[in-house]
């Protein structure tokens, strides 16, 4: 009898550490510009980031909103070029609609067909196993909980939970448009507003948006 009960508790601690361990590997959607850039409207494009020390083979997964599903490790449905399905420890993974051209110098790793709605959406990051690793603006009334026209998206940091003060506006940094003009966001490197990641610091406080919690 004995023997049965410490075999349970073995089980019950291997799914709480298995419980736990996921969680730290979790990919998590990091950074949306459903307003595009300065360019175009129409080149929008999504981050994600693998915050833990193992590579993440994305074989299997998707990236979903109403109208269109992006299998992230196949050329197929909304995806129509895929250049690699895995995203490094602590790397990034770079989506960009239509075409490679929307962030000079950075090449994406996936191109996709399907428009980001101004009036707002729910984007879901689903595992092979079709749990729902991660959301990014769900819950939100109206639009968008962050970002504009030319203005991304950006997490507050990797292990935000999804919500109203997870999201903040983007800003420009070093990288260019198709025209150019210097992108609001991060594509493909640290957020700026993230506090949490080795090596990201907190945005000042003249740029926090309304509602940004320390």
């Amino acid at each position: 009898m004995g023997g049965v009960i410490q075999v349970r508790l073995f089980l019950t601690l291997v799914a709480v550490l298995a419980v736990f361990l996921g969680g730290l590997s979790q990919v998590v959607i990091n950074e949306v510009a459903w307003g595009g850039t300065i360019a175009s409207p129409y080149d929008e494009w999504i981050e994600l980031y693998n915050p833990s020390d193992e590579p993440v083979d994305l074989t299997g997964w998707t990236l979903s909103w109403e109208g269109v599903t992006i299998p992230l490790g196949e050329e197929s449905g909304a995806t129509v070029v895929l250049k690699s399905r895995v995203i490094e420890p602590h790397g990034f993974f770079l989506l960009e609609r239509g075409g490679d051209d929307t962030v000079v110098g950075r090449e994406a790793d996936l191109i996709y067909r399907g428009a980001l709605p101004n009036s707002g959406a729910e984007l879901r990051l689903v595992d092979p196993e079709g749990q729902v690793v991660d959301t990014a603006n769900a819950g939100c009334p109206a639009g968008w909980w962050a970002g504009d026209r030319g203005i991304s998206m950006e997490r507050i940091a990797p292990d935000a939970p999804d919500g109203r003060f997870t999201w903040r506006n983007g800003v420009a940094g070093e990288l260019l448009d198709a025209k150019g003009n210097p992108i609001m966001g991060s594509p493909g490197t640290a957020n700026s507003a993230s506090s949490s990641h080795p090596g990201w610091s907190s945005p000042s406080r003249r740029d926090r948006s309304p509602g940004w919690l320390p």
